[in-house]
């Protein structure tokens, strides 16, 4: 069976918990240089030095700079022209998907 992988965006906690699909590939290392991408690109347009973390360079906790600095209703990620983020920050995994599933006979 054939499978694909699906970049995920994703933001926020609980109730306020979002994802989103990124792109989707044949291959799992385009998948995975996509996550890194996109990560290291939300990192630099938030101004935070790891994307895994939520303090900014200066040691500004990112809820603060979300709140004030950055304007979310703009798409600013090159690499996913529809990231939103939350004060959580944004995250980006991929997921292994099977492709074409045969239909099954009753």
């Amino acid at each position: 069976m054939r499978e694909v992988y699906v970049v995920m965006g994703a933001t926020g906690e609980y109730s306020d918990h979002q994802e989103w699909c990124v792109r989707a590939f044949a291959v799992e290392d385009q998948a995975r240089q996509l996550v890194m991408d996109a990560s290291r690109e939300a990192a630099r347009v938030l101004g935070v030095d790891d994307p895994e973390v939520s303090t900014c360079q200066d040691g500004t906790p990112m809820a603060e700079v979300l709140a004030s600095d950055v304007d979310l209703d703009t798409p600013t990620n090159k690499y996913d022209p529809d990231m939103y983020c939350s004060y959580t920050g944004v995250r980006y995994y991929y997921e292994k998907v099977p492709f074409g599933l045969p239909v099954t006979e009753r």
